[in-house]
């Protein structure tokens, strides 16, 4: 009885330290806005297609990005938050619609030979990390 009153206080003491962390190093988890790894995203393709509407042709260029979800330290929920760099329209995909670990995005009437950007970046509960540009040149 007499060891554990003596053992008592110091396991508190030892139980209470609060370990300071430093948010500098924090850069590997590709959620946080300081990350400073490579894109967990990537073109993995795009075309140009012709489609029918009540006006007559429209052309619409598709790219499709993939996203490297072994990357994503096993997290089972996250939102991926697209933004076109010319016009800042941004859109927002759950990881429950990539087919595939891809999802695409679109631009209507293209200009061929124009170099189209989105700014895309992962979230978890409306809170983004640090985002990557990716681009195409439309054929």
């Amino acid at each position: 009885m007499r060891r554990a009153i003596l053992v008592l206080p110091i396991l508190m003491l030892v139980g209470c330290k609060k370990i300071e962390l430093d948010r500098a190093t924090l850069t590997t988890n590709p959620f946080d806005m300081d990350y400073a790894g490579s894109s967990v995203f990537s073109v993995d393709g795009y075309v140009t297609t012709v489609f029918a509407s009540d006006q007559g042709p429209v052309v619409r260029l598709k790219v499709t990005f993939r996203v490297d979800r072994e990357r994503l330290n096993g997290a089972p929920y996250f939102t991926i938050r697209h933004r076109r760099v010319d016009n800042s329209a941004v859109g927002l995909v759950n990881n429950s619609q990539l087919v595939d670990d891809t999802f695409s995005v679109f631009v209507m009437e293209p200009s061929p030979g124009t170099e189209y950007c989105w700014e895309l970046s992962l979230g978890n509960a409306e809170v983004y990390g640090s985002s990557f540009t990716h681009c195409c040149t439309a054929p």
